[in-house]
């Protein structure tokens, strides 16, 4: 063989080692991939509510002696027939299933979630870290009432209040990575009450008494003496900052947020003016809950800068 085929032939072998090992990353047999095929569903879990039957199935892709689970599939039904389905890589109906994972009360199959007096059933839908609660209703045929989505699993139905419907307790990701790391992303609490026909921002329910002064003190100093400043480039704050600050704000006491931020920066430190334009004119304005947070506050609904770095 010359040279030139040789280096011919070892293009080729290279290449068919780089396009096996992409098919190897996405599970495909390369000598098989034509029979590459959705597997007959597997019934997870079913449940009937009046006339209205729900099952649940694993939908398995695959080949003979192999399969994987690629999503669950959710058919609604009524004498015999599909009036609704939902296809996610995890879906769930059981009560009990959904009130462990989320630490929550039972709510069991044709509760009243919503208190307008109808029958309801919470299904729950997770793919990749995304959560999709959807509330049915059945008087006078099946219909989606509402759906919250919402990014961590501590999102939860619970009675905040007096009246028997369940409100949503969920946290705000809009300053998930924003200097700090994911395991310690600050996530402020929203609740949310369901009125004229959707779960809403409930400001009465959101708002609640200040950190203590005290508190707010023993924080400050800790914050301006914390050995975090400075040791990463990725993170060169220390993002319990703003953690503090989201909690003032998201319980309605904007201004001590502000007042905080000189209180707990590293006197020492540089950028605290740089981190003030981009918390409060950008990545707080980024919310979808900015506007009812900045009501609550009685501060100006303001949309981002258009200064901000995206």
């Amino acid at each position: 063989m010359t040279v030139s085929r040789m280096g011919q032939a070892r293009k080729w072998f290279v290449g068919c080692i780089a396009a096996a090992g992409i098919a190897l990353a996405f599970g495909i047999d390369i000598a098989m991939a034509t029979e590459f095929t959705e597997h007959r569903p597997i019934l997870k879990a079913s449940a009937s509510i009046g006339d209205y039957r729900f099952r649940i199935y694993d939908i398995r892709f695959g080949m003979e002696g192999w399969t994987r689970h690629a999503s669950d599939r959710l058919i609604i039904s009524k004498d015999g027939r599909v009036v609704e389905k939902i296809e996610n890589l995890f879906v769930s109906i059981d009560p009990r299933a959904i009130a462990a994972s989320r630490k929550m009360p039972l709510i069991p199959l044709g509760t009243d979630i919503t208190g307008d007096g109808e029958p309801n059933i919470l299904i729950v839908a997770e793919e990749h870290g995304l959560t999709t609660f959807h509330i049915y209703a059945f008087v006078g045929g099946l219909r989606k009432v509402d759906e919250v989505r919402a990014s961590f699993s501590n999102t939860r139905f619970l009675n905040l209040d007096d009246d028997p419907a369940l409100e949503v307790v969920l946290s705000d990701t809009g300053f998930v990575y924003w200097y700090a790391p994911f395991a310690a992303m600050p996530s402020p609490r929203v609740a949310l009450k369901f009125r004229n026909g959707k779960y809403r921002f409930a400001p009465e329910l959101t708002r609640r008494p200040a950190i203590p002064e005290a508190v707010l003190r023993r924080q400050a100093q800790a914050l301006r003496t914390s050995d975090w400043w400075g040791t990463s480039d990725l993170h060169p704050y220390d993002f319990k900052l703003w953690d503090i600050m989201l909690e003032l704000i998201y319980t309605g006491h904007y201004d001590r947020a502000r007042q905080f931020l000189d209180e707990g920066w590293r006197p020492d430190f540089p950028g605290k003016e740089k981190i003030r334009f981009e918390f409060f004119d950008c990545q707080l304005r980024r919310s979808k809950y900015w506007p009812d947070v900045a009501a609550m506050n009685g501060v100006p609904a303001a949309p981002p800068s258009p200064e901000c770095p995206p």
